[in-house]
């Protein structure tokens, strides 16, 4: 049994859908759930629904988009791709 919560759906995309499969992208408020989003979206539709994969792209003011892959990383660059805290 899931206590409710309160969340903030700002955006929900459908991007493809191929028989049984379907991607969305979704804006949303901290403490929202993906994995229980697709189940409630499952259940409404009366079909049943899980994730086969979850991908955060933004969280707070970090952006995949500004991500640095790891091979990229070296002994002599690391800290410069460092974010100060302040």
């Amino acid at each position: 049994e899931r206590t409710p919560i309160d969340i903030r759906i700002l955006a929900l995309n459908l991007v493809s859908y191929e028989p049984p499969h379907f991607t969305f992208t979704v804006r949303c408020s901290s403490g929202t759930y993906i994995r229980t989003l697709a189940y409630d979206i499952g259940q409404t539709l009366g079909v049943g629904a899980y994730l086969e994969e979850l991908r955060r792209t933004v969280v707070g003011q970090f952006d995949l988009t500004d991500a640095i892959r790891l091979d990229a990383l070296t002994p002599g660059n690391w800290r410069g791709f460092l974010i100060d805290i302040a």
